[in-house]
């Protein structure tokens, strides 16, 4: 069964390339998610063609990037200390899970991943 409705992948398999999403934000609190864009980029949301882009790209693979006032951004290498334990004690599918778990907060549900 397809990942998200409506997807078939080309490809037999993922492989997950993991990677530190915001280094800059690694033990401080949580930040709004579009700010800290704003300030990372400098430019204001409203100009960051590539965040619209990226919502309709991801739309067509029923994807959903959600960039909402409440979003959080933060660090996440708590995340990857997780994800690390989870895919050498639970196995791939553990790891799989956890890793779409990850996924789905932060860009569909605005959460913060540390």
């Amino acid at each position: 069964a397809a990942a998200h409705p409506g997807f078939e992948p080309k490809w037999t398999s993922v492989a997950f390339r993991p990677y530190i999403l915001n280094p800059e934000l690694e033990g401080r609190p949580p930040v709004p998610k579009i700010k800290h864009l704003e300030e990372k980029l400098g430019k204001p949301f409203s100009e960051m063609r590539s965040v619209v882009q990226l919502q309709e790209t991801g739309k067509e693979f029923g994807l959903h990037y959600r960039y909402a006032p409440e979003d959080l951004a933060s660090g996440t290498v708590d995340s990857h200390r997780l994800l690390r334990y989870v895919d050498t004690d639970g196995g791939v599918e553990a790891a799989f899970a956890y890793r779409r778990a990850l996924m789905k907060a932060f860009n569909e549900e605005g959460k913060a991943l540390s």
